[in-house]
């Protein structure tokens, strides 16, 4: 018996020492007694300089942590299994290891502790390929756990002898005398491990193997080094056996494998081409994407010349990027670049953002720079095009805050001479138009912009119908014709017939105006314009053409982008809002039509020519309207309640309503708005939408309900004025709706037709649940 454990011990000894795991025993104050080689070469001293030592002299980072462990196994009795460490060695000062240590108490023969036994793990390499994982982003959740040494005996019916170090679930003590079958979980992990024994016993040979069996419900992978044990004779009288618990590293480098496969897909999808250069031998290699980038006919190992790349850069860029490729060879460092190159095949000019890194051989010398390239002009031309269109919605801004500030100022000194000449009849006319003129020029500006809104958000609805156009086009030279006569310009126009055309006849005759207005904008006093429009294959081809400034072909092909100016001076004594190029081709468009500019050059005029198709089928000739005949005694008071939270805008209106024969009452909340209905009980409510307390539509809802007000006549009033803010009104109950500014005259028209309309009681009114808030 003391042979074969004699000879047990030589072959576990044997097995120690060639197994990639560390073992050792110290003494009771920690002085090295045995060490195996793979551990001394790991701690970077021979064996023979570690015995004797203390622990403090050779791992001097590691005494405080093993002394902590030795004295509880002195104090319990108890191995401290799967216990990690970290420090230096002598083999690499100044870099830390971790290990994984399970420590056991050694005995004498009267079961005093004498030392301690160690299995020692490297596990720094598990270590970095856990922080390499993390720093690629991959969210691999691995169970991370320290691994041990299995040592065993059998004999020659593979019963287990000794066992040392067991899997989970498995007693070494209780394992003695029982098989492989008796102790794994799955038969045909036992068969596996089986036969591999039953060879060695065979041949005499041992060998190493992976073994994954299931411990626990979950696999685990073991590297297996199995050897014959003999006698003294040298006959084999069974085996005995090593197992390291490799599942984390081999879980780790699937790990990595999958990583390097999704990169690989990821550079695919992102179209990041790799290169690397090798800079001892000057061997440079592409991948797939980096010859598609140079738009380069790959090569079939991958590999190109220096010129390759050097050719393609631009020459302005060329030494910049050589310059900033040596600098970070030379400090083995990392790199971002930018340079411009020419594609081989088009010879189409490209932005690439290149990044690079060094690495370094065994001497610390520069040996391989890997780098990605990426075709980044897309992203150069949205930076450019955001920065542009940033500038130019600044410039918009600027120049509206100029143009809306103008007719302020005329309306405000207007306001000045009506308070300091309040007697003067003719100052006052003049100023009341002045300020008459200017607040229509600012709803035409805020119009303008709510259109460019509307259009941006597909928003603009088109009333179309069978038209002729000759009236429309007239209808837009008188809107002009002021204009024309304050600049003295020479006006000529050839409207032809059968103009017929699909269409909305207030959005065309915006787009005309828009064009003529244009045309006399920047046409100099006592200029020429002209006005042609004929029906030409199909088509009505209006022309309005102009002697004036003329655009430069700079501008030319973005002369109908939003934001664009033509005019960015500080003298702009024509005014307007320069967005209306924009609204017109979008109108043009939503008629099936097209809109053309052309011009020259500077200062040889410009020609804008809008076609739209023809209606071939005119619709047969409806009678003329029946002409109304107006009542020309003068309307009867009528009772008008105004809720508005705009005190001055209530005051004004109360007072021009006063003017034209009405009694009226204001309220400026949703809650006094009901109160004062009740008490003043009106014929006609005007409603602004956007109230405190409660909006505009609450204060209908509630007052619809109530006998008083069966046939009141209720009216939205808003600076919400698109066509669905009008449609939600009228859905909601209201029997009209108003912009603000307000159009008196067709306000006063609805307020005193109030008796010729049908009773409100024979209308329906859809049920109005509370609005959340202004349309």
């Amino acid at each position: 018996m003391e042979v074969q454990k004699a000879e047990a011990l030589r072959l576990l000894d044997t097995l120690l020492t060639r197994a990639p795991v560390g073992f050792l025993f110290l003494d009771r104050d920690l002085r090295f007694v045995r060490i195996n080689e793979w551990l001394a070469e790991m701690n970077g001293l021979p064996i023979a300089a570690h015995l004797g030592k203390s622990v403090a002299e050779i791992l001097p980072t590691l005494e405080p942590a093993l002394r902590e462990v030795t004295s509880r196994i002195l104090t319990t009795g108890q191995p401290v299994l799967d216990h990690e460490f970290a420090g230096e060695t002598a083999r690499a000062p100044g870099v830390t290891r971790y290990w994984c240590e399970s420590w056991y108490p050694v005995r004498d023969e009267g079961d005093e502790i004498i030392g301690f036994g160690a299995v020692v793990e490297d596990i720094t390499e598990r270590r970095e390929a856990e922080a390499a994982l993390r720093l690629s982003n991959e969210r691999f959740d691995l169970a991370v756990t320290c691994s041990q040494a299995v040592l065993c005996q059998q004999d020659l019916d593979l019963r287990y002898t000794w066992l040392h170090n067991p899997a989970p679930g498995i007693d070494g003590l209780e394992a003695v005398g029982k098989k492989d079958e008796d102790l794994l979980e799955r038969a045909e992990d036992a068969a596996v491990i089986v036969a591999l024994k039953r060879e060695v016993i065979r041949s005499g040979v041992g060998l190493r193997a992976e073994f994954s069996p299931q411990i626990q419900g979950v696999i685990h992978c073991f590297d297996v080094l199995l050897e014959p044990l003999r006698d003294a004779a040298g006959r084999i009288t069974g085996i005995t056996g090593a197992a390291i618990n490799i599942s984390e590293r081999k879980r780790a480098e699937e790990a990595l494998q999958a990583n390097k496969e999704h990169m690989r897909l990821a550079n695919a999808a992102t179209g990041v081409g790799i290169w690397e250069w090798n800079v001892i031998t000057n061997a440079i290699r592409w991948d797939a994407q980096m010859f598609r980038i140079y738009g380069v006919p790959p090569t079939a190992d991958g590999l190109v010349t220096y010129e390759t790349w050097s050719r393609a850069v631009l020459p302005e860029d060329l030494a910049r990027q050589e310059e900033v490729l040596a600098d970070t060879v030379n400090r083995l460092g990392n790199s971002t670049r930018e340079f411009r190159i020419l594609r081989a095949d088009n010879g189409e000019c490209r932005w690439i953002q290149s990044v690079e890194t060094v690495s370094a051989n065994e001497e610390g010398k520069a040996e391989w720079v890997i780098g990605t390239n990426l075709d980044g002009t897309a992203r150069k031309n949205a930076e450019r095009a955001i920065r542009e269109e940033a500038q130019r919605k600044d410039e918009f801004l600027a120049m509206l805050g100029h143009e809306l500030r103008n007719p302020l100022n005329a309306i405000r000194n207007a306001v000045q001479i009506g308070l300091e000449a309040p007697q003067d009849r003719d100052a006052c006319q003049w100023a009341s138009s002045v300020i008459d003129r200017q607040s229509q020029q600012l709803s035409r500006m805020v119009d303008d912009l709510l259109d460019v809104a509307r259009i941006n958000r597909g928003r603009i609805e088109l009333r179309v119908a069978a038209l002729d156009l000759g009236p429309v086009l007239e209808q837009a030279i008188a809107v002009v014709r002021p204009l024309l006569t304050r600049r003295r310009q020479t006006f000529t126009s050839d409207i032809g017939s059968q103009l017929r055309v699909t269409g909305d006849a207030p959005r065309l005759e915006q787009v005309f105006v828009n064009l003529l207005t244009n045309a006399v904008k920047y046409t100099p006093d006592n200029g020429r314009i002209s006005l042609h429009a004929r029906n030409e294959d199909g088509e009505v081809v209006v022309a309005i053409a102009d002697n004036g400034a003329g655009i430069s072909a700079e501008l030319l092909p973005h002369i109908f982008d939003l934001f664009r100016q033509a005019d960015s001076t500080l003298d702009r004594a024509l005014g307007g809002l320069g967005i209306g190029l924009s609204v017109v081709k979008s109108l043009v468009e939503m008629h099936f039509g097209q809109v053309r500019v052309e011009s020259a050059g500077t200062n040889a005029g410009a020609t804008a020519t809008v076609r739209l198709p023809a209606l071939l089928d005119w619709p047969a000739a409806e009678s003329p309207p029946a002409v109304r005949v107006i009542d020309t005694a003068p309307p009867r008071p009528v009772r008008v309640l105004i809720v508005d939270d705009h005190i001055d805008a209530a005051e004004s209106l109360e007072t021009l309503l006063q003017r034209r024969g009405c009694e009226v009452r204001r309220a400026h909340s949703g809650p006094a708005g009901v109160a004062a209905a009740r008490d003043f009980n009106p014929e006609v409510l005007l409603l602004d939408l956007g109230l405190p307390g409660f909006d505009g539509y609450e204060v209908a809802r509630i007052l619809r309900a109530e006998a008083p007000f069966t046939d009141a006549l209720f009216i939205a009033i808003s600076g919400y004025a698109q066509d669905g803010d009008r449609q939600r009104c009228l859905a909601s109950g209201f029997d009209d709706h108003f912009p603000k500014p307000l159009d008196l005259k067709k306000l006063l028209q609805v307020i005193h037709s109030r008796p010729d309309q049908a009773p409100v009681t024979q209308r329906h009114f859809p049920p109005c649940a509370p609005a959340a808030g202004p349309p």
